[in-house]
């Protein structure tokens, strides 16, 4: 997978080779729903900063063969003309629609998968989706397969891969593409630790029938451990991290010219226990995530000076009895130099929508992803 473009090197002596990462930004569809100034209309999402954009979420209908729209936000059939239309701005921009998401469960994934012709039948409504709502791909977001305490069995590890190949065959018989039209994309959404890739993941039949693979390497921690830590660690010596599932999932049989890594445009907050216990690891009664533009806002406002972990190589801060780990500028930069040199296909963000896109805290209009488009796809980033 990826563009690669040849130039000559100076004297001709060997070509210099320069690939085109892909940037895949999923687009939370409730961002339109926020409260000024924090809502972000499909409209609105400046649609140079990424290759692929993907409209979240999208729900099963009751029979699980039918994609529709979640009941928030209102006028979805609106909104996903205006997500569409952004390739009018962008004519190499590529929309895909995701179904599916944490919050949609996985009863639909399991019942969709528990028979051959369920899967027939959503895979050929799925392209008579796409291509009347003029989207260039579908992405699949089960979280998770055959994982017990989501109500999965074991046989839906294979399942999931026998989806992935009923719909990208049907993708590939699309009538569409035999007028010369593209294939439809399929690419998919997956956990990264070692518990899922036993339990979830058939790692080379997903690789097999997956266009991309988008690799959530975030949330390693949170607010169900009751202590502090950052979730989204590039290195950890005994800890999770960026490297360690990296590292994986290429061992697993991932092909690198597949795998997007994902990037958290926005941090986890905790409630400290006691304020002069802040270290890592330091217990923590409650968090929640934090959008990247109310972070940096907190950071202006308070004139905090937060701290990098030395190895992790992610920054937090501690305000009062508030503790926050995320990304900044220079993080993304680091993860996006990383990505470079393992040579993977570019990188996930979760999500656009999560940026500080206004430019309030004088970083500039959407400075993670322009710090991201800095390193792998310097055309496409905000000068000025």
């Amino acid at each position: 997978m990826g563009v690669i473009r040849l130039i000559g090197c100076i004297l001709l002596v060997l070509p210099c080779v320069l690939t085109e990462f892909y940037r895949f930004c999923y687009y939370g569809s409730w961002a339109s729903n926020r409260h000024a100034p924090n809502a972000l209309r499909p409209g609105d999402i400046n649609p140079s900063l990424c290759s692929h954009l993907s409209y979240s979420f999208l729900d099963l209908d009751d029979t699980a063969t039918r994609i529709i729209p979640t009941p928030d936000p209102p006028h979805p059939e609106t909104l996903m003309t205006q997500f569409n239309n952004l390739k009018k701005r962008n004519r190499s921009l590529k929309t895909i629609a995701s179904v599916g998401g944490w919050a949609m469960g996985t009863e639909a994934f399991i019942k969709l998968v528990s028979s051959q012709d369920l899967m027939n039948q959503f895979a050929g409504n799925a392209v008579t989706f796409l291509r009347t709502h003029n989207f260039d791909g579908l992405d699949l977001d089960w979280e998770y397969p055959g994982v017990e305490y989501r109500g999965g069995k074991p046989e839906e590890k294979q399942r999931f891969v026998q989806l992935l190949k009923t719909v990208r065959e049907a993708f590939e018989s699309d009538p569409e593409v035999q007028k010369g039209r593209e294939r439809l994309l399929l690419t998919c959404a997956v956990g990264v630790t070692e518990d899922l890739v036993t339990t979830a993941y058939n790692v080379t039949g997903i690789a097999q029938y997956s266009d991309l693979i988008n690799l959530m390497m975030y949330d390693f921690h949170g607010e169900w451990e009751n202590t502090v830590n950052v979730h989204s660690a590039l290195y950890s010596d005994f800890d999770l991290s960026v490297d360690r599932f990296v590292k994986l999932w290429v061992s697993e049989g991932a092909p690198k010219s597949k795998l997007l890594m994902g990037l958290p445009l926005y941090g986890r907050s905790f409630t400290l226990v006691d304020p002069n216990n802040n270290t890592v690891g330091a217990p923590s009664s409650e968090g929640h995530d934090m959008p990247y533009y109310q972070v940096c806002q907190m950071i202006k406002e308070h004139q905090i000076t937060p701290t990098t972990l030395s190895n992790e190589r992610v920054p937090y801060f501690v305000h009062n009895n508030l503790w926050v780990g995320y990304e900044d500028r220079a993080s993304i930069r680091e993860k996006a130099q990383y990505l470079r040199a393992e040579g993977l296909a570019g990188a996930m963000v979760w999500a656009i929508d999560l940026d500080d896109f206004h430019g309030t805290c004088e970083q500039g209009q959407y400075p993670l992803m322009n710090a991201l488009n800095l390193i792998i796809s310097p055309d496409n980033a905000i000068v000025g």
